[in-house]
């Protein structure tokens, strides 16, 4: 009642950073989660934010809990800013829950697609006798 009555916004009780908008998706999420995939490092061994996931494809469905809004689906582009955006969440000393983020040792990685062409098909399309997009 109060804070209608001073005609403020409520305080958030869980501080997070804005959630990157939505980039296109490079492959149907079926076909990019079940290709073969490798495991790529979030940090360098610096500690840094690994620039090599820029550009890339996500192979899983990568959501931050709270707010449980996934950040990334399978197929979906890897920007520098969504990058960012679970480096920042993964530095933080929130307890967060990172669903999709796998941790090969203490390094928490993002499973990518690998090269995928003609002559180099994924498994899931190589079954059904398609090429993959």
């Amino acid at each position: 009642m109060r804070i209608a009555r001073e005609g403020r916004q409520p305080r958030r009780l869980v501080q997070t950073p804005e959630i990157p908008g939505f980039t296109r998706l490079a492959y149907l999420p079926r076909d990019a989660y079940y290709c073969g995939g490798e495991l790529v490092q979030v940090f360098d061994e610096r500690e840094r934010v690994n620039n090599k996931l820029a550009g890339r494809i996500c192979a899983d469905q990568i959501v931050p809990y709270p707010p449980g809004i996934p950040v990334l689906v399978p197929g979906q582009l890897i920007t520098s800013q969504i990058v960012d955006y679970i480096a920042d969440l993964l530095h933080s000393h929130k307890r967060m829950e990172m669903h999709g983020v796998v941790h090969e040792g203490y390094l928490p990685c993002i499973r990518v697609p690998e090269a995928l062409t003609k002559k180099n098909p994924c498994s899931a399309c190589a079954r059904e006798m398609v090429v993959c997009p």
